[in-house]
């Protein structure tokens, strides 16, 4: 077995921290870039990279990289700041407690295992559980907004803007809509060019009355119609 000089052995060590700028100081610390690591929070341990404009730690298999980047200016599309991911074509996941709770697919598309909370303190009960005023944005002057400013303090759902927006299509419609009253508002103040129609009356007993059946495909749905003899009548 061949003897190592340990004086040319700590020489390389010295050259490695003096050169390469890693430094390792008082109580642990690490810095690469840097002989004054950040810890004015006083964290037990800290590594810290520093880099003039850009630093990233990289983690690889034989066909995977992840990585932690800090940048001062774009890349990969994302805005100055930091970014944690995938920089191979695979997904990126998050754990807790030794179990996958979010997947974001190499495609963008996100994953989640467990109820979403937003603006929840506790442990959100749904899937989408949101406490606080909401948009629904659609682009443009559309959209949708859900609060607490309807009468009495109870809970509101209504267009971005005023007169618009519809409740179903007319190739995807309810099959019903529930509701103790169905108010019409009439305003004044948002009518102008308001004229007396002549003749009003003439109009309306003019006005024909039709009887009609609904097509079977609009008219109702298997799953509701259990019987199979009001069934059969209405597929005739």
């Amino acid at each position: 077995m061949k003897s190592i000089n340990l004086s040319f052995f700590f020489l390389i060590l010295f050259n490695i921290f003096s050169y390469s700028q890693v430094d390792i100081v008082t109580g642990g610390h690490v810095g690469i870039g840097t002989n004054s690591p950040e810890n004015s929070e006083n964290w037990d341990k800290v590594l810290n990279i520093n880099g003039q404009n850009h630093c990233k730690i990289i983690a690889t298999t034989s066909s995977i990289q992840t990585g932690i980047w800090s940048h001062n200016s774009g890349y990969y599309g994302a805005p100055a700041g930091g970014i944690i991911g995938t920089y191979s074509n695979h997904p990126f996941s998050i754990i807790t407690n030794h179990a996958c709770r979010m997947t974001i697919q190499s495609n963008g598309y996100l994953n989640i295992s467990n109820n979403v909370g937003i603006g929840v303190s506790a442990n959100p009960a749904y899937k989408l559980d949101i406490n606080g005023f909401t948009r629904f944005y659609t682009g443009g002057s559309n959209g949708l907004l859900a609060d607490n400013t309807a009468y009495y303090g109870g809970p509101a759902l209504y267009p971005l803007s005023n007169n618009t927006g519809y409740s179903g299509k007319s190739d995807k419609a309810f099959m019903a809509v529930y509701s103790y009253s169905y108010p019409s508002p009439s305003d004044a103040r948002q009518k102008e060019n308001v004229n007396d129609i002549n003749n009003a009356l003439d109009i309306i007993l003019k006005l024909k009355g039709v009887r009609y059946d609904l097509k079977k495909e609009y008219a109702y749905n298997d799953t509701i119609v259990k019987d199979e003899k009001i069934r059969a009548k209405l597929e005739k």
